[in-house]
């Protein structure tokens, strides 16, 4: 087994600051109705396991909600299960 322990990499400075953001690029939720919203997401077969959470939380959470579920690259089994857990 490698070991990295005395490992050291080339020591660079960084003197540039990182804004953040002004609340001008934020949007401002309150005046939307939060009632009315869809669900989007997507995974292929690397991500499937942390999907299938996403999903039982969205229909937890906001069982009346729409969720669309793009196929990135499952295995067969796993967009039947995907289906029956929209259905």
């Amino acid at each position: 087994m490698t070991s990295f322990s005395n490992t050291t990499g080339k020591t660079f400075t960084f003197n540039q600051r990182i804004p953040i953001r002004e609340p001008s690029y934020f949007i401002n939720l309150s005046n939307y109705d939060m009632k009315n919203f869809t669900f989007v997401t997507a995974a292929d077969r690397n991500h499937y396991n942390e999907s299938k959470d996403a999903v039982a939380g969205f229909q937890q959470l906001f069982p009346e909600h729409r969720i669309i579920y793009y196929d990135l690259g499952l295995e067969i089994e796993e967009v039947e299960t995907v289906i029956q857990l929209l259905d």
